[in-house]
């Protein structure tokens, strides 16, 4: 610092003044991290122009001054960064920054060094790699190759300019036929975007339109195949190697055969190629040859033996083949018709049938000798009736058969008529006259009528748990009875009081029994309730509604 001091006459000149003149200097020593460029409105003015700076290397660029001799109002000195490439972080070092722009105000006192960093990120380089194709996935390819020269990033890629997504090495695009441009690109920690140049792909894609069936009887397959991009085709049969098979025609397939085929398995491969391009997933077809027809046989343990005569009206067959296949079968003179492992026939006539099974394999080879049994179905009338077997509900029992007469109640179906004839009900009434007391009835007249010739008819008197009184105490039975049966001996002129049963029963050998409870009651007339009396049977119960007669 200098200081200069002026004296000024006073007869006009001057006497003396004092003005204060600054000389002090403001040096930076600049360096820089990443690659960017620098410049100073200090000497020089280009501080650093660095293009291949790692982002994570600091590299000194040089040294920039102002000089600040002269007024108060000297400059600033401003340092300001650009980028080469990627993007400036920040300034290190720097009395204060306005952007991109580092400041050291002016001081007049003291010269000064200082060391300013710029920092800078530029972004990534991006190496997609050559495209590995699938072996195994339809029309799929990755890029394993897929890499960035710094780390972390995250990586996006597109397909034909299509939308970014996010991939990874292992990323896997399954692609249309035809060509493909797929682009990557790698985004590090602070944003900077590396995008990489495009990778072509080609896919190739083979369509099997037809061929052989699962099970094919020909020594011979012939195969259609066609492909959007490919213009040749190579084949391979049974695992051979590939080899050229064909060029495709206009309409963009081909038909290619195959001859003197073992029997057995076969495995047909092709796969379409344009010059060095291939499909890596080839289209493939597995079949088997079988030419030989099927053996069918019978079980010997079902139906009847070859030659047999049987009296048995209805038969069965079990069939078997020595391979997988559908089975036919018939009774001559029928056609064959599908089925089952076993076949059942019924209400055969009385004559010589022959039954015949073939079996048709997978691959269409029908059995030319069918498996079959010739028989005779004959008449057999075993209880000797005159009915033969066919007609005859029960074969063992001559007294059961068509015409038979039917014995009622014995639960036998001696008519061969579905239904065994039920015991016939007797059908009796019981009409009387009487007086009515509010205590008691007096019957006048009491009679049973319509009562079948032989029958036995019984009366019963009781009132509760007592007997009822007069002669009416004393039961009263009649034997081989027949029409009206008058009951007046017993019952006549006696008054029976309110609750007082009696009990009317007819009973007949065959027949059920007819049973009528005529109950006194309370100034008006008796009441009487029909039961019913099976033969056997140790009490009467209620009749069923409707009863089978004949």
């Amino acid at each position: 610092m200098r200081r200069l001091i002026v004296l000024v006459l006073a007869t006009g000149a001057v006497a003396m003044a004092m003005a204060d003149l600054a000389s002090a200097d403001t040096t930076a020593n600049v360096s820089i991290q990443g690659s960017g460029r620098v410049v100073s409105n200090g000497t020089p003015t280009s501080v650093c122009d660095r293009g291949d700076v790692p982002d994570n290397a600091t590299v000194p660029c040089g040294t920039t001054t102002i000089d600040e001799s002269g007024p108060v109002d000297l400059p600033t000195l401003f340092l300001t960064a650009t980028p080469r490439s990627g993007v400036f972080v920040r300034w290190e070092g720097c009395d204060g920054v306005t952007g991109n722009t580092c400041a050291f105000p002016f001081n007049r006192f003291e010269n000064r060094t200082v060391a300013p960093k710029a920092v800078f990120d530029r972004a990534p380089t991006v190496t997609l790699g050559a495209p590995s194709y699938s072996d195994s996935a339809e029309r799929t390819v990755s890029f394993p190759s897929l890499a960035a020269d710094e780390g972390p990033v995250t990586f996006e890629c597109s397909v034909d300019g299509g939308a970014s997504a996010p991939c990874a090495p292992a990323t896997a695009f399954t692609l249309a036929e035809g060509s493909h441009e797929v682009r990557a690109r790698a985004r590090d920690a602070a944003g900077n975007v590396g995008v990489s140049g495009p990778a072509g792909v080609r896919i190739l894609d083979t369509q099997l339109a037809s061929g052989p069936p699962d099970f094919a009887a020909s020594t011979s397959a012939t195969f259609r195949v066609s492909s959007l991009t490919g213009a040749t085709f190579d084949c391979s049969l049974d695992g051979a190697a590939f080899a050229a098979c064909g060029t495709k025609g206009a309409d963009g397939a081909l038909t290619r055969s195959v001859d003197n085929l073992a029997q057995g398995a076969h495995t047909f491969r092709v796969r379409a190629r344009d010059g060095g391009d291939f499909d890596r997933v080839p289209a493939a077809r597995t079949w088997t040859v079988d030419t030989v027809a099927p053996d069918t046989a019978l079980d010997p343990a079902l139906g009847p033996r070859d030659g047999e005569v049987t009296t048995l009206l209805a038969v069965a067959f079990g069939i078997g083949a020595n391979e997988p296949a559908t089975l036919q079968c018939r009774l001559a003179p029928a056609d064959f018709a599908p089925c089952g492992a076993q076949a059942s026939f019924g209400n055969l006539a009385f004559a010589q049938h022959r039954f015949e099974a073939r079996a048709i394999d997978r691959a269409g080879n029908v059995d030319a000798s069918p498996a079959g049994r010739t028989f005779t179905v004959t008449a057999v009338d075993r209880d000797g009736d005159g009915i033969d077997q066919r007609a005859d509900c029960n074969d063992n029992d001559a007294n059961v058969r068509p015409g038979r007469r039917e014995v009622p109640g014995n639960a036998v179906d001696e008519d061969c008529d579905g239904v065994a004839l039920p015991f016939p009900t007797l059908r009796v009434g019981v009409s009387y006259n009487f007086r009515v007391s509010p205590r008691s009835t007096t019957f006048t007249r009491l009679q049973v009528k319509d009562v079948p010739r032989g029958a036995t008819v019984k009366a019963t008197c009781a009132f509760k748990r007592s007997k009822c009184p007069g002669k009416a105490r004393t039961a009263y039975t009649l034997r081989r009875a027949a029409g009206t049966v008058s009951l007046d001996r017993r019952y006549k002129g006696v008054p029976l009081k309110v609750g007082t049963k009696v009990t009317v029963t007819v009973t007949q050998s065959g027949s059920v029994g007819a049973v009528k409870v005529i109950e006194i009651r309370r100034s008006r007339a008796p009441k009487v309730t029909d039961r019913c009396l099976p033969p056997g049977a140790p009490s009467a119960r209620a009749c069923p509604r409707v009863v089978t007669a004949r």
